[in-house]
């Protein structure tokens, strides 16, 4: 098969942040447009590998960091937390009543003073 320098190819990589600037770096002049850089939120290294520690659902994720937060949760800190790993605000609520559902969080109190615990912290 013939080639030329109109081939294009797609390349997809997962970059440690120290290493990005250097890489966008090494790119320039030789990518064909910007880059698509994304915050890979959902990745642990094992063994030299990337694998998704969770399933990648909210609910999931959330689930597996309550150890970031204190003694009481509420919907403000888990919509920041959700922003944070670039998913909606807007279902902080939906995301903690899953969690309820699941028997992973308590809720307590009512309306604007709501705030959740973890069963069996």
């Amino acid at each position: 098969m013939k080639t030329n320098d109109e081939d294009l190819f797609r390349v997809t990589a997962l970059i440690r942040k120290r290493s990005l600037g250097d890489v966008l770096i090494a790119l320039e002049g030789k990518a064909v447009g910007t880059p698509d850089i994304a915050r890979v939120v959902n990745v642990a290294m094992q063994n030299g590998k990337a694998t998704a520690p969770t399933s990648g659902k909210s609910r999931d994720m959330l689930a597996a960091d309550l150890a970031s937060f204190g003694a009481q949760i509420r919907t403000p800190e888990v919509a920041d937390w959700l922003e944070k790993h670039g998913k909606s605000r807007l279902s902080a609520s939906s995301v903690l009543a899953e969690l309820v559902k699941a028997r992973v969080l308590r809720g307590h109190g009512a309306s604007s003073s709501r705030y959740y615990t973890v069963i069996g912290r």
